[in-house]
């Protein structure tokens, strides 16, 4: 096993390099998008840049590899790979989202689980499904967790568990150690790989055991902002991506089509010129307000909290809408498998069951808001 260094280094032009990466990434997620649909998961070239360009592991702290991300780039990144696929973006997050662990690792495991640097690519699964018994030196964790995106092509895999009634605890395991129950054959974002993982009585040690709800290990930009809201957060660009290339790919149709029994273009007609004009407005509107909260701060109160998980929740429900609007303006070929249209709006839809992001954050924040009394761990 190689090791990193663990002296800190100065930020560099990073934010120029990922945005680079994530221009390369969204062209060739366009040119697979087809191809990794069929084959339920991203390509082996998309992996290689990920891994080459040290983008699946942005977030992990910057003495093992990381990048001096802070949310509002990380954010910028997945909604760029996201318009050239859904599933390509959505992976790039989980990836990139899934490193931010490495913030609330202890220095032996930082080294263990990204020893590859940059090229480290980590999956895993914050709902604590599992169980965890203490044991001398660790835990032995054992439980099934549905929707591990990306774990196929990852190198270590976190999930969550309950040691008791009330303490809840992540744990690093390496691939090797997890088994992948093929399930994912689904409507949208099919190219995720979403599987179940398994994890039969495996021992984990201290040093691969975190827990997020305590403070991070650094004080850097992207370790300041919630785990739970950055994931939200992360899928409300993911979002935002699939959205911007509907409207995209609608306006380049409806510049051509010329509708059955019409003489002129489908964008001369007022309601479509109108629906484009709307669909704008409204991704326009939530990623302003996404990133406007998704800002670092010395402390984060439980109403950045649930303000933060309300523009995430916003932004996806806000893309839902426009993409609805440019599938349907489209007509008869957004049907067609050939049309990115219909993948557009499978994705979107499937994005929008997401927990993080689903109906219930709505009560769940306004209640934070209101003084209500309720279970904000999740915030």
């Amino acid at each position: 096993m190689s090791s990193i260094n663990l002296s800190p280094e100065a930020p560099d032009s990073s934010a120029t390099h990922l945005r680079q990466a994530g221009a390369r990434l969204a062209e060739i997620a366009r040119d697979s998008a087809v191809e990794s649909e069929r084959n339920r998961r991203v390509s082996p070239e998309l992996l290689e840049v990920l891994r080459s360009e040290g983008v699946g592991s942005a977030a992990v702290p910057s003495v093992a590899g990381g990048r001096h991300i802070d949310p509002p780039a990380l954010l910028d990144l997945i909604e760029t790979v996201s318009i050239g696929d859904g599933s390509a973006g959505w992976v790039t997050m989980i990836y990139a989202t899934s490193s931010v662990a490495g913030h609330y690792l202890d220095p032996r495991g930082l080294i263990e689980v990204f020893a590859d640097g940059p090229g480290s690519l980590t999956s895993g699964v914050l709902a604590p499904r599992g169980t965890a018994k203490r044991v001398e030196g660790g835990y032995i964790v054992a439980g099934t967790w549905p929707f591990a995106s990306g774990c196929i092509d990852a190198s270590w895999v976190s999930v969550g568990a309950m040691v008791d009634e009330s303490t809840r605890l992540s744990f690093f395991l390496p691939r090797n150690e997890v088994a992948i129950v093929d399930t994912w054959d689904v409507m949208g974002l099919r190219a995720t790989a979403s599987h179940d993982v398994t994890v039969d009585n495996r021992f984990v040690p201290d040093s691969r055991v975190f827990d997020l709800s305590g403070p991070s290990r650094t004080q850097e930009a992207i370790a300041r902002i919630p785990v739970f809201g950055l994931l939200a957060a992360g899928i409300g660009a993911v979002s935002l991506g699939i959205a911007r290339a509907a409207i995209d790919e609608t306006a380049d149709l409806a510049g051509a089509k010329i509708p059955t029994g019409s003489k002129r273009r489908l964008i001369d007609r007022p309601t479509v010129q109108e629906a484009i004009a709307r669909a704008e407005t409204m991704i326009a509107a939530a990623r302003c307000y996404l990133l406007a909260l998704a800002q670092p701060g010395p402390s984060v109160s439980i109403e950045a909290r649930a303000r933060l998980r309300m523009a995430a929740t916003f932004a996806v429900s806000m893309s839902r809408e426009a993409v609805d609007l440019m599938y349907t303006v489209a007509g008869g070929s957004s049907l067609y498998a050939r049309s990115p249209l219909q993948r557009h709006f499978r994705d979107i839809h499937a994005a929008t069951q997401h927990m993080m992001v689903a109906q219930p954050t709505w009560e769940l924040s306004a209640k934070a808001l209101l003084g209500i009394e309720s279970d904000t761990s999740s915030l």
